[in-house]
């Protein structure tokens, strides 16, 4: 006796994903609620000054997550060492400044204009909550242009595309000082 599987409508999955969101909501930790009823996040500040920014180079951390989440018409980052082991450490610096397009997320499906600065799916990874489409359709702009190039390719074809490109970026947004050219400073 063979079981028929009912497919799912889009609609149907839609619908699904919406109320694993509604309890998700409702199943919210302590720390996530704190973090909603804190001064320092409640406030939009005119601008934020990240010091020891490399601090944040692993993006999934709870101090990382909480300081992408500060509100401020303009960001700073003060590091002397923005890229300590990997390239992909650079990300975290670039997401804490909200840098379009590098710091988003993107749908490839043809016609979607889904850009968003988290990745914004179900508790099961169903379906987009911005546009509906499944993950595979959603990809991360600095993964695709700079991180996987080099990882792949490193110096070589469009792994030296992807380093050019990240020095392009890199020569946008840092202002670089050396101690050989603050030495008349320092004394």
């Amino acid at each position: 006796s063979k079981t028929k599987v009912k497919k799912e409508t889009p609609l149907q999955a839609w619908e699904a994903n919406f109320q694993e969101i509604e309890v998700q909501e409702q199943l919210k930790d302590q720390s996530e609620k704190l973090m909603e009823s804190s001064l320092l996040h409640g406030t939009h500040w005119n601008r934020i000054i990240l010091d020891e920014a490399h601090k944040i180079k692993a993006r999934t951390t709870s101090v990382a997550k909480s300081v992408y989440s500060l509100r401020s018409e303009y960001k700073w980052c003060l590091t002397g060492t923005p890229l300590q082991n990997r390239v992909g450490e650079l990300y975290s610096l670039l997401r804490f400044l909200e840098l379009d397009p590098y710091a988003y997320y993107f749908c490839r499906k043809k016609g979607c204009d889904c850009k968003s600065l988290h990745w914004r799916f179900g508790p099961k990874q169903k379906a987009c909550e911005c546009c509906g489409h499944p993950g595979p359709f959603h990809y991360s702009y600095f993964n695709r242009t700079i991180l996987n190039p080099i990882t792949r390719f490193g110096y070589l074809g469009e792994g030296k595309k992807a380093v050019i490109e990240l020095k392009r970026v890199l020569d946008n947004t840092q202002l670089r000082r050396t101690k050989k050219g603050r030495a008349e400073d320092v004394k």
